[in-house]
């Protein structure tokens, strides 16, 4: 476990060690449940691509700032007002 802490960067705690190893246990043990489907008959799946219908990317005139604005619960010179988000110690 020490290993993979190491590999993954993550500091582990006093007795986390053990907690993961049952939970990476019992990961590993679903996985191995995994080898007992009967499987026949059924096709592989190659990609997820393959049907895939976009829309044609057509472009379009541009909504108006006049009509987003409309919608701002506080605007000022044609610009969305928001709340302050970073403290400031200064």
């Amino acid at each position: 476990m020490a290993k993979l802490s190491k590999l993954a960067r993550v500091e582990l705690q006093d007795g986390d060690q053990e907690l993961i190893s049952e939970r990476l246990e019992k990961i590993l043990e679903s996985f191995d449940s995994l080898q007992t489907l009967n499987l026949d008959g059924v096709e592989p799946l190659y990609g997820l691509n393959e049907e895939m219908h976009l829309r044609d990317d057509v472009t379009t005139k541009p909504l108006s700032r006049d009509l987003l604005m409309e919608n701002a619960s506080d605007s000022f010179d044609g610009a969305y007002r928001v709340g302050r988000v970073v403290k400031s110690d200064a």
